[in-house]
C-alpha cells in the first residue's frame, strides 16, 4: 500500500517538465492544492533560421530560469491553476536578455463526468512586465488565450492515481495559443509516456511540437513577431519523497526548428500537494 500510495504523486511531479501552461490532464479533488516549483538552465551553440537550415552561432547562448505553478481543485469539476516565472539569456560579450514571464492563471474541467485524466483546459496570459515580443525572453508583452485537451490514454480508465500501472501510462494533448498585437499564434502538441518504479521512483519520455501560423509582418525580411517552429524530446526521471511530496530531474533536447536555438537544458524541480 505504500508502494501504492507514493506512486500518487507521479502525476503532479509531471508538471514539474511539462508543459509551461498546459500541465496535463488530471484534476485535483475538491480543496487539495499543489505547489510546484522549478529552476531549469540550457545552452546552444547552433540555431535554425526561417528556411528551417541550422547554422552555429557567434557565441553559445546560455538561459537560466525559476518557474513557479500551483493548482487548486475549486470543485469536482473543475481545477484552477496559476503559473509565472522569470528567466536570463545571454550569450558571452554580449548584453543579457532577462525579464517575467507572462502570468498563466487558467482553469481546467472534465471531459467525462465519470473518470479522471480526460480533460480541457482554457488560459490567459496576462504581460506583467515590460517584455517585447522576443523569442529570447520568457514575456511577449500581449495578452494571449490558451486552449487545448489532454488525455491520459492508456490504462483506461485511469481513476486512481493511487494505483500503481507498472505497465506504464500513455498521454497526448494538443491546442491552440493565440495573442492580441498581431503577434504570430501557435498550434502545439505532445505525446508521453511514463512508469512507476519501485520504491517511490519513476521515470517518464516526451515529445513536443509547436508551430506558429498567421500574425503581421514586423520586419523589413518578411518575419514576424513570435514566429517559431520547434520540436523537442524530454526524458525525466521522479523520486517520492512521501505522499505529499516529491523531486523531480529532466533533460530536453530540440530536434528540429525554425527561428528557433538548438538548445539542450536541464530541469530540476519540487512539488508538494496538500488539503
Amino acid at each position: 500500500m505504500l508502494k501504492a500510495a507514493l506512486s500518487a504523486f507521479a502525476a503532479a511531479l509531471t508538471l514539474v517538465y511539462a508543459a509551461p501552461t498546459m500541465a496535463g490532464a488530471w484534476l485535483r479533488s475538491e480543496g487539495e492544492w499543489l505547489l510546484s516549483t522549478s529552476v531549469a538552465t540550457s545552452s546552444a551553440d547552433s540555431s535554425w533560421n526561417d528556411d528551417r537550415k541550422r547554422f552555429s552561432d557567434p557565441c553559445t547562448s546560455r538561459r537560466q530560469s525559476l518557474d513557479v505553478y500551483t493548482e487548486y481543485g475549486y470543485s469536482y469539476y473543475h481545477t484552477l491553476f496559476a503559473a509565472a516565472g522569470v528567466a536570463d539569456k545571454r550569450c558571452r560579450g554580449e548584453e543579457s536578455e532577462s525579464g517575467l514571464s507572462d502570468l498563466t492563471v487558467g482553469i481546467r474541467g472534465r471531459l467525462d463526468p465519470y473518470r479522471n485524466g480526460r480533460s480541457w483546459e482554457i488560459a490567459l496570459k496576462l504581460p506583467i512586465s515590460g517584455a517585447t515580443a522576443d523569442a529570447e525572453r520568457p514575456g511577449n508583452g500581449e495578452l494571449g488565450v490558451d486552449a487545448g485537451v489532454h488525455f491520459r490514454l492508456a490504462p483506461d480508465p485511469y481513476e486512481n492515481q493511487f494505483i500503481s500501472y507498472r505497465g506504464g501510462i500513455w498521454s497526448w494533448g494538443a491546442g491552440i495559443r493565440a495573442w492580441t498585437g498581431g503577434l504570430a499564434h501557435q498550434a502545439w502538441t505532445y505525446g508521453g509516456w511514463s512508469r512507476s518504479l519501485d520504491d517511490g521512483w519513476g521515470i517518464s519520455t516526451r515529445l513536443s511540437a509547436t508551430v506558429s501560423f498567421g500574425g503581421r509582418t514586423a520586419y523589413s525580411d518578411g518575419s514576424k513577431d513570435n514566429d517559431y517552429d520547434k520540436l523537442t524530446a524530454s526524458v525525466g526521471v521522479r523520486k517520492s519523497l512521501t505522499r505529499d511530496l516529491g523531486v523531480s530531474v529532466s533533460v530536453s533536447k530540440a530536434l528540429w526548428g525554425r527561428n528557433a536555438d538548438q538548445d539542450v537544458g536541464i530541469r530540476v524541480g519540487i512539488s508538494r500537494m496538500w488539503r
